[in-house]
């Protein structure tokens, strides 16, 4: 909720959350605190909402992310929030570097192409990423571009690599900020970019770092598709796995090319 009331005062353009649950369903319930996915649910009505109350401790209490809350967040008070249903939006997770030096934003948009796994913890796991800059609209590119670049002048003192997450409502024409992390990437999405594009994000950040003139170029990529599974035999062109503190077992990394033989 702090964090939703400074972004306002920034006048940047983001998910509305409260603390009281909206009038009008559907809507979303999730924890105040960085549990992942972990019990974030679509409410469709009264009987919804009056067992997500009920069941809400019982379903964060015995993961990975709770344990760590307690070691390190002792005392913290974990409450609902709520917020506006956007399921129908386009979802785009979104790396991107903050050239303090030149004062630039260099994007690189994924799109979320699968958003709902139901299981008892959540609604809201993802499965599936596209990442081809060529199928975006140069206006959305600049709509996001623009959106970071506030984020980061705002919250960032220096140039770093950052981690977004944005939704696209096309009927309203209106892009809102989600998440942002100023942090380094997780591997798998530097995973589609490098296999996208042959760039190396890790590299590149040094290159700012060291104000080095670079060049980027992402028109040209090959579309990679990016697929997370439970699964570990599927064939692809690369597989890599992380433990999942979600759903608590080994979550599958499935990257694949996109070009004319498939």
């Amino acid at each position: 909720m702090g964090a939703s009331i400074d972004l306002d005062n920034y006048d940047i353009t983001h998910i509305q959350k409260s603390d009281k649950a909206p009038s009008l369903f559907p809507f979303i319930a999730k924890p105040n605190f960085g549990f992942g996915s972990i019990n974030v649910k679509k409410i469709l009505n009264n009987k919804e909402l009056n067992n997500y109350k009920n069941n809400f401790n019982s379903i964060i209490k015995n993961s990975e992310v709770k344990k760590l809350q307690d070691i390190y967040f002792q005392g913290f008070k974990n409450k609902i929030i709520y917020e506006k249903d956007e399921s129908n939006s386009d979802f785009y997770s979104v790396p991107f570097i903050f050239d303090k030096i030149h004062n630039r934003v260099i994007i690189f948009p994924i799109l979320g192409l699968k958003k709902f796994e139901n299981t008892e913890f959540t609604d809201f796991y993802w499965s599936s990423f596209l990442f081809y800059p060529n199928n975006i609209e140069e206006s959305l590119q600049e709509k996001i571009r623009s959106l970071l670049h506030k984020v980061a002048t705002t919250y960032c003192n220096t140039s770093m690599v950052c981690m977004a997450e944005v939704i696209y409502n096309r009927e309203e024409d209106m892009l809102k900020l989600v998440e942002f992390s100023p942090r380094t990437l997780g591997g798998k999405m530097s995973q589609v970019i490098y296999m996208s594009t042959g760039i190396n994000l890790e590299t590149l950040f040094v290159d700012v770092m060291l104000d080095l003139k670079i060049e980027i170029n992402t028109y040209n990529s090959v579309p990679v598709l990016l697929i997370l599974s439970f699964e570990n035999n599927i064939k692809s062109d690369l597989k890599f796995t992380t433990f999942s503190s979600v759903f608590d077992k080994n979550l599958y990394y499935y990257l694949y090319y996109l070009n004319n033989d498939r």
